[in-house]
């Protein structure tokens, strides 16, 4: 059997109130909005810019490439495998060698508390 002070902490524990609304939303809402406007809106224009030629001065001089950008870097620059080699190599440092000690040295410099 429910008791009326019972279902009065129940529901104080369900509900937000006003404040805690605004203050959730802004902990939220306001970082999300930062990393759509900083991140996600540049990756998305880089993406599409990519398919076009454009020196990066005037707008009006962009033009639709198509994959011919694409074309060019795969079979027309052997630079690039070179460059994909690299950060390859890097990538593959950083993730197995570089992180796991940093970590390792984290751990066992801390104290025995």
């Amino acid at each position: 059997m429910k008791t009326a002070v019972a279902d009065r902490k129940v529901r104080d524990r369900r509900f937000l109130s006003r404040s805690d609304r605004f203050t959730l939303a802004a902990f939220v809402g306001i970082p999300t909005l930062l990393q759509f406007i900083f991140l996600w809106i540049p990756a998305i224009i880089t993406v599409i810019l990519s398919f076009t030629y454009w020196n990066g001065i005037r707008v009006t001089d962009i033009k639709w490439a198509g994959l011919a950008n694409y074309k060019n870097i795969f079979f027309g620059t052997p630079v690039f495998y070179e460059a994909l080699k690299h950060n390859l190599i890097w990538l593959l440092w950083f993730t197995f060698i570089a992180t796991p000690l940093g970590n390792f040295a984290c751990i066992s410099n801390r104290s025995s508390d």
